[in-house]
C-alpha cells in the first residue's frame, strides 16, 4: 500500500480539485490508448539500461515558425542537402548527421529521435526501464540539455498544462494523452508497479520534492516563501538541500504539485522561446520499500532535471535583466561541461572529482547524476535549422563526450536495527573462529620450538649440523603461525638429506 497524503490549499488556491479537470483526459491502466502505448515489460524486478555508462538520446525537433521565417542564408557546402536550412538530421536510430561547412560530422548516441516520434516513443525508449529499479533501492536521473527553445521542458513535462503555448515546437494531437511528457508518464508507470508489488508485509512510500537554480540560488518550488536554500554536503560527498518533501499517493497528487511548482518558476520571454525558463528545475521522486517480514528498507530516488537553455545574447535580444540571467545560465553549463570534460577522460579516480564540481550549484546537485551511484539518461534537445547550427554542434559534441561517464549503480538499502543484530552475531562468529584458530596455531609454535631444543641438545657443537640449525633456527622462529607449518623443510638444507 502506498501511504496517504494531506492536502491544504496553496497560498494562490490551487487545489486537488483544479488539477483533476486538467489530468481527467489522461488515460488509465485500462483503457485502450494505454495499452497501445506501453510495451510488455516485467513487473516488480530491477532492470535498468544495458550498462552503467551514462545514456544519452538525441532529440531533433521539427523547425519552428520563427525559424521558418528567418532570412539566414545556407551555410557554405551544404547546398547538396535536399532543404539547405536543415543542417541536422537523423541517419539511423543511432546516428545522427550534422552538415556544416565542407564536411560532415556524424554522432552516435543510444538512439535518434526524428520529429514524428511521439511523446510515448520516447518515454518507453528512455526512463521507462528506469522506475523498476526505484523499487529494488536503484537511483536513476533524467537530464534534458539542449539550447533555449529546443523543447527540453515539452519533452519533461510535456503540454499538460500550456497545450496552446507548446503546440508550435513538436505539432501533436490535441489530444492531452499524446502530449503527455515523460515526468506524467513514468509517475503513471511508478504507481502501476507499485500497486502490483504491495502486499500484506511490503509497503511504499513516495516523496516529491522540487527546487529551482536562479542565478545560482536554490529555492523550493513548492514552498517559495522559504528563501534561498542552502547546499550541504554529506560525509560522502554528494551535495544536497534541505527543501519541502511532500507525500504523494497517486499520479494526481504529482501533477498538483508540479502544477504549482511551474507557476513559481521564473520564464521569460525572448526571441527564441515565448515561455523561456531561466532557472534549472530539479524534480526529484523519492521511493521507499519497508519488507515487513525481514525489517530491510530500501530507499531509491529518480531526479528529473529540465535544465535552462544556453543563450546567443544576439540572438534572444536579451538585455537587461534577462540578460544577467541569460549570463548566469551559460555560466553554469560552462561548469557542467567542465564536469563533464573531466569525467569523459575518466580521471574520476585521480582523488579530485569532489574539486571540479564545487564552482557551481548545479554541478553539486548533479554529483550522483554524474559519475555517482545512479542509472543515468542525458536527453540532448537540438534544432536542425541552420540558424542555430552552432548550437546544435555544441549540444551534440557534449551528448559525445558525456556517453564516456562510467556510473557505480550500488542499491540503496538502509541498515535497521535487525542488520546491525545479524552483523554482531556475524562478527562474534568470526572472532571465535579466529580465536580457535589462532589457539591451534600456538600450540603448533610451542611444538616446533620443544622439538627444535630437543634435536639441538643431541647434536654435536662442532658439527656442520650444529651451525646450521644455529643459522636457521632463530630464523624460523621468528615467521607467523602459518610459516611455521613447513619448518621441517626450513631447517636442515637439502644436501643434508640425502
Amino acid at each position: 500500500m502506498v501511504r496517504g497524503i494531506s492536502w491544504r490549499k496553496t497560498k494562490n488556491g490551487h487545489g486537488r480539485q483544479n488539477i483533476s479537470t486538467h489530468y481527467s483526459h489522461v488515460p488509465t491502466r485500462n483503457s485502450q490508448t494505454y495499452r497501445e502505448e506501453q510495451t510488455k515489460a516485467p513487473i516488480g524486478e530491477c532492470s535498468s539500461m544495458p550498462s552503467n555508462t551514462v545514456n544519452v538520446f538525441c532529440r531533433l525537433r521539427p523547425p519552428n515558425e520563427r525559424e521558418r521565417e528567418s532570412e539566414t542564408l545556407p551555410l557554405r557546402g551544404i547546398h547538396e542537402l535536399q532543404d539547405p536550412t536543415i543542417v541536422a538530421e537523423k541517419v539511423d536510430d543511432n546516428v545522427v548527421c550534422m552538415k556544416m561547412g565542407i564536411g560532415v560530422q556524424q554522432f552516435k548516441y543510444t538512439h535518434i529521435f526524428g520529429s514524428v516520434d511521439s511523446q510515448a516513443s520516447v518515454y518507453r525508449r528512455t526512463a521507462r526501464h528506469l522506475i523498476p529499479g526505484l523499487l529494488c533501492g536503484v537511483n536513476a536521473s533524467v537530464v534534458a540539455y539542449g539550447q533555449s527553445g529546443s523543447g527540453k521542458t515539452y519533452t519533461m513535462f510535456g503540454s499538460t498544462f500550456e497545450i496552446g503555448e507548446r503546440r508550435a515546437v513538436f505539432p501533436e494531437s490535441d489530444d492531452l494523452a499524446a502530449q503527455m511528457g515523460i515526468i506524467p508518464r513514468a509517475m503513471d508507470d511508478l504507481f502501476y508497479q507499485i500497486q502490483l508489488a504491495s502486499t500484506e508485509s511490503t509497503r511504499f512510500d513516495v516523496a516529491l520534492s522540487f527546487i529551482q537554480i536562479y542565478n545560482e540560488s536554490v529555492t523550493d518550488l513548492i514552498v517559495p516563501e522559504t528563501g534561498p536554500l542552502k547546499v550541504r554536503q554529506r560525509q560522502g560527498g554528494a551535495w544536497y538541500v534541505k527543501s519541502s518533501s511532500v507525500p504523494v499517493s497517486m499520479t494526481k497528487d504529482v501533477m498538483i504539485q508540479i502544477e504549482h511548482g511551474l507557476k513559481n518558476r521564473i520564464t521569460k520571454s525572448t526571441c527564441l522561446n515565448d515561455v523561456s525558463s531561466r532557472s534549472h528545475a530539479i524534480l526529484r521522486i523519492s521511493v521507499t520499500k519497508h519488507d515487513l517480514l525481514n525489517g530491510s528498507t530500501y530507499r531509491a530516488q529518480i531526479d528529473f532535471c529540465d535544465l535552462a537553455g544556453s543563450e546567443n545574447a544576439s540572438k534572444s535580444m536579451a538585455s537587461s535583466t534577462t540578460l544577467r540571467e541569460a549570463g548566469y545560465i551559460n555560466k553554469s553549463l560552462l561548469y557542467l561541461r567542465e564536469v563533464i570534460d573531466y569525467l569523459g577522460t575518466r580521471r574520476k579516480n585521480s582523488g579530485f572529482r569532489h574539486l571540479i564540481y564545487r564552482n557551481s550549484n548545479l554541478t553539486k546537485l548533479l554529483y550522483e547524476s554524474l559519475g555517482g551511484n545512479s542509472n543515468s539518461i542525458l536527453l540532448l534537445n537540438v534544432s536542425p535549422h541552420v540558424y542555430h547550427a552552432t548550437e546544435t554542434l555544441a549540444t551534440l559534441r557534449f551528448g559525445s563526450t558525456a556517453q564516456k561517464i562510467v556510473n557505480f549503480v550500488v542499491p540503496q538499502k538502509l541498515v535497521t536495527g535487525k542488520d546491525l543484530k545479524q552483523a554482531c552475531r556475524r562478527a562474534k562468529h568470526r572472532i571465535e573462529a579466529q580465536n580457535f584458530l589462532i589457539r591451534k596455531k600456538s600450540k603448533e609454535v610451542r611444538r616446533n620450538r620443544a622439538l627444535i631444543m630437543e634435536v639441538l641438545s643431541q647434536v654435536d657443537r662442532s658439527s656442520e649440523l650444529y651451525a646450521q640449525l644455529c643459522f636457521r633456527v632463530p630464523r624460523i622462529l621468528q615467521q607467523n603461525a602459518p610459516a611455521n607449518r613447513y619448518w621441517g623443510k626450513q631447517l636442515l638444507p637439502e644436501v643434508l638429506f640425502l
